[in-house]
């Protein structure tokens, strides 16, 4: 009987307590083995999105180019007369007096301009004292007229003395009313007595 009991308990006590004391390690290795792959695939994870996250902001999108320079137009600047008050009103004798004077002023022109082509062909044929007595005849025949006319713009200058207007002067209130006779005077008497005076003695 004690060698059944001692035999029995042996046996009993020894695969009992082997297989408790082997089982217990590899189920507690098991059960922590896979929160460290889930936390490492974790980490691993934000690494990556960290990386492609810092990796866009150093690397910002390139700008669009500039648009090409337009060119702006250049700006019109429109040129303003002087400002004008009303035109004074110029007596009507002295534009009847200015007119009446033209036959002369044509006269003069006619012989002054006839004595001067005399005058230009005594110099031609070596005569110098006929070329300076008709080149003189002519100028004081020319002159005559020019200083008729003189005389129209002393009173136009005068009236426009005594009655001043706003931008007005002499010669804007002779075109105004005596235009046409001024550019004759001026063709007529005016141009002859400047050839005389560059191919003879001054004026």
């Amino acid at each position: 009987m004690a060698y059944s009991s001692r035999g029995a308990g042996g046996r009993s006590t020894s695969r009992t307590g082997g297989r408790s004391n082997y089982s217990a390690p590899r189920g507690g290795g098991g059960n922590s083995a896979v929160p460290a792959v889930i936390a490492g695939v974790v980490i691993l994870v934000v690494v990556v999105l960290a990386v492609v996250v810092l990796g866009k902001k150093d690397k910002p999108a390139p700008k669009p180019p500039p648009p090409p320079p337009t060119e702006q137009p250049a700006p019109v600047v429109v040129k303003k007369g002087p400002e004008l008050g009303p035109r004074p009103n110029l007596p009507s004798d002295i534009i009847a007096r200015a007119k009446a004077m033209m036959p002369r002023i044509r006269t003069a022109s006619q012989q002054g301009t006839k004595l001067g082509d005399e005058a230009v062909k005594a110099k031609q044929a070596g005569d110098q004292d006929a070329w300076q007595t008709k080149l003189e005849e002519a100028r004081m025949i020319l002159k005559s007229g020019r200083d008729e006319w003189r005389a129209i713009e002393d009173e136009v200058a005068e009236f426009l003395d005594n009655n001043p207007s706003k931008g007005w002067d002499q010669d804007m209130l002779m075109d105004s009313f005596l235009k046409s006779e001024s550019g004759e005077v001026g063709r007529l008497i005016d141009e002859p007595l400047s050839g005389m005076a560059k191919s003879g003695r001054g004026h």
